[in-house]
């Protein structure tokens, strides 16, 4: 298997109306049409594709003609800039990916301290990050309440009601009813352990941005957030579960399978359960689900599973990202589906008017 470390057009596999004609890791592809594909030849004759890690540098070059289709982090300034910039379309609707904060339930701090979770989850103001960082995407884009489903998919149903408001008189009753102490330096303090954590992310604005919100909604309820961002936040600290909290996206998928090994406990299979959360319940709730025929049955599985999660506060779900892209209007139809190639899913499609 070592043939697909990098690209290498002897073990090159294409089904489809695309070949990779050459690649270059973390730079760019170039895309051109199969000469064996079975049905009507791909719209554009050549795709470049090129990796632009500054949302701003790609918008730039969008609206100076430099590139015709951009597919940034979903940004709000990003789409101001191209609805205000003429002819240009913007693409944005809710996705299957979502952000959410992970509690390490591994940390004494939060494995033993379900009211400090809870706490959390009382003055972040979920609201107001979505008015600042989202709504400018997407004007229908509000709370999460599903880690299973998304509120535009069938039978959502929202269990976090009453959660993530920025209510800090909440917060610090929870935390007073447990034992917990204000102390001088304005944090709640019990048993030598301070309610003062990080929160580990990838370097993206948007989620140094979110992280700033957190902080500040928190911060007069007696919870200290710091950032701990980095590069390779990701790639390292993530799946080796060396973080306090995380903030980070799930991409999950319309199969809802896919799903199932990020919240099933390690001694279940559990692969990408990084937050080292269990519940044998809910992993029952989940192989179940994967055995149901019946859809509605297997969507009534899965929201149980989901309410059970929502008790035990392992994760606060924050929004559905937003599918965007962003395109000059003489090519078509360009939209964006995250679970199933981004802005490429339909380039077999796309027309340039003449």
């Amino acid at each position: 298997t070592k043939g697909w470390n990098d690209f290498n057009a002897s073990v090159d596999l294409s089904a489809g109306p695309y070949i990779m004609q050459s690649s270059t890791r973390n730079q760019q592809a170039i895309l051109v049409r199969n000469p064996k594909w079975w049905a009507n030849p791909g719209g554009p004759a050549r795709i470049e594709t090129t990796a632009v890690t500054d949302s701003q540098a790609s918008v730039q070059q969008l609206l100076n003609k430099e590139v015709p289709i951009i597919a940034p982090q979903a940004d709000p300034t990003v789409a101001e800039q191209v609805r205000a910039g003429g002819d240009f379309s913007v693409f944005a609707r809710g996705g299957q990916t979502y952000e959410h904060l992970d509690f390490n339930m591994a940390r004494p701090l939060f494995r033993d301290h379900p009211e400090l979770r809870n706490a959390v989850a009382a003055c972040v103001n979920r609201q107001d990050i979505v008015d600042k960082l989202v709504k400018g995407i997407d004007p229908n884009a509000k709370p999460l309440g599903n880690f299973m489903l998304n509120p535009n998919e069938a039978d959502y149903q929202d269990h976090y009601v009453g959660v993530g408001t920025g209510d800090v008189a909440k917060s610090k009753k929870l935390l007073e009813d447990a034992g917990w102490k204000l102390g001088s330096d304005g944090v709640y303090a019990k048993d030598g352990q301070r309610a003062s954590f990080s929160v580990g992310h990838k370097l993206v604005d948007r989620r140094n941005q979110t992280v700033q919100l957190m902080a500040g909604s928190c911060k007069p309820a007696g919870i200290e957030m710091t950032d701990a961002g980095g590069a390779a936040f990701n790639d390292q600290q993530l799946p080796a579960g060396d973080f306090d909290t995380a903030l980070f996206a799930w991409v999950g998928s319309p199969v809802k399978s896919a799903l199932t090994p990020n919240y099933t406990s390690k001694a279940r299979g559990g692969v990408a359960d990084y937050d080292n959360y269990s519940n044998p319940r809910v992993d029952d709730l989940l192989a179940q689900s994967n055995t149901e025929l019946d859809y509605q049955q297997r969507l009534g599985t899965l929201n149980q599973a989901d309410q059970l999660m929502a008790k035990d506060m392992h994760s606060l779900p924050l929004f559905q990202l937003i599918d965007f892209s962003c395109s000059d209007r003489a090519y078509s139809p360009v939209s964006y589906v995250g679970s199933t190639g981004g802005v490429l899913w339909n380039a077999f499609a796309w027309t340039k008017n003449q």
